[in-house]
């Protein structure tokens, strides 16, 4: 009898924590809140997908929690998947700017004005 409670706890608790990912996952992952954006994220990268802008978004996520460096790791992979998107070195130069990093920043405004000069958003220093 025991042993059946002890199992059944344990099934319910491994249930919890391995959550699949769910049908709505990517359109939190994009507007849901920093928490649960995070978590949605996860979700659809732990299916092994390789999609840069998932990686954007968590990291976009990250930095509206104010972990930079969470937000910039995640931005480093964005752009190692999809090196020719401006916006994902926008969004790093922006949490390195928030950290205080300038140089880096500089750096990544600068190839992100290179990708896309017609954009501004690198001169702002805004997250997208």
């Amino acid at each position: 009898m025991y042993r059946m409670i002890l199992c059944i706890g344990t099934a319910v608790l491994i249930a919890i924590a391995v959550q699949p990912a769910r049908a709505d996952d990517a359109s939190v992952c994009t507007y849901g809140t920093a928490d649960e954006a995070i978590a949605a994220c996860s979700r659809l990268l732990a299916l092994d997908l390789q999609v840069a802008f998932v990686y954007n978004n968590r990291g976009n996520a990250y930095f509206r929690k104010g972990d930079y460096d969470h937000a910039i790791l995640d931005y480093d992979q964005a752009i190692k998947l999809d090196p020719k998107d401006a916006r994902f070195y926008n969004n790093r130069g922006t949490a390195y700017q928030r950290k205080g990093d300038y140089d880096h920043a500089i750096a990544d405004f600068d190839q992100a004005s290179k990708l896309k000069p017609a954009e501004d958003d690198a001169r702002r220093g805004e997250t997208k």
